[in-house]
């Protein structure tokens, strides 16, 4: 087996993003071809993969940590357990709905010392996170919703926060950035900064999808997708903010 390196770490970020290396490239301010060379050959310099990580969001110390993780033996996970796993995890990508049975048990079905293992096995893979999924965030006029409650759902991401967790968007306001169906990665720690897109709680009861913008006492929630949708304002004692998108993790059918 070919010894890892660190461009393998920097090809393994930017497609947990879904990013092309065109695409990565223009955001690191390199040529394609330099972005192709670092993932196959790795760093012959350090300007080189500082630039390409910058514009993953990681600096050069973060890679350096992956690298050594990534050496690291990866701890067996029961060929029974790890087949259920997959298996249920593409269950909710291809069809939530005939999940929502399943994930009312699942936290009963796999307990807190086995979910406990499977995280320091995805955590230790280097590819796959196993983090929570909540069904669903309007995209749409800001409304009550029902949540059938938390699930789980593995997602090829190789930094994944405690503070983070996955939403699935239903509604249209969002377009075309974020279109029902899509799962999107949240996190509820990070603070809002105008622009941000949020998950955002009117009320303590109604649910959605917007940018965010404030000033002084006033928070407005704005769509997208203007076609139908208008920008609300609130005072900012009526919003509590649930989570700011970090990416979008799977686009939706």
């Amino acid at each position: 087996m070919a010894k890892i390196h660190e461009g393998d770490i920097i090809r393994k970020l930017r497609e947990g993003r879904n990013w092309s290396r065109e695409h990565l490239a223009e955001k690191a301010k390199l040529r394609p071809n330099t972005i192709g060379d670092l993932e196959k050959y790795g760093a012959k310099n350090l300007q080189t993969m500082r630039a390409a990580a910058n514009a993953l969001g990681f600096e050069v110390e973060d890679i350096f940590y992956q690298l050594k993780e990534a050496e690291k033996p990866k701890p067996r996970l029961p060929e029974d357990l790890n087949d259920a796993t997959i298996k249920l995890s593409a269950l909710y990508i291809s069809n939530p709905r005939g999940f929502q049975s399943v994930s009312r048990t699942m936290d009963d079905w796999l307990g807190e010392e086995v979910r406990e293992k499977l995280a320091t096995y995805y955590t230790h893979s280097n590819d796959l996170s196993w983090i929570p999924c909540y069904e669903s965030i309007p995209a749409g006029d800001s409304r009550e919703i029902y949540t059938p409650g938390q699930t789980w759902i593995i997602v090829n991401r190789n930094e994944v926060k405690k503070s983070q967790y996955a939403l699935r968007v239903d509604g249209d306001s969002m377009e075309p950035d974020y279109r029902t169906g899509d799962i999107i990665l949240m996190d509820q720690y990070q603070e809002p900064r105008d622009g941000s897109v949020v998950a955002a709680l009117i009320d303590g009861s109604e649910s959605t999808l917007k940018v965010y913008s404030r000033q002084k006492d006033e928070i407005t929630l704005t769509p997208i997708n203007k076609e139908g949708y208008k920008p609300r304002v609130y005072h900012a004692a009526r919003v509590s903010i649930q989570g700011v998108l970090i990416d979008l993790i799977k686009r939706g059918k």
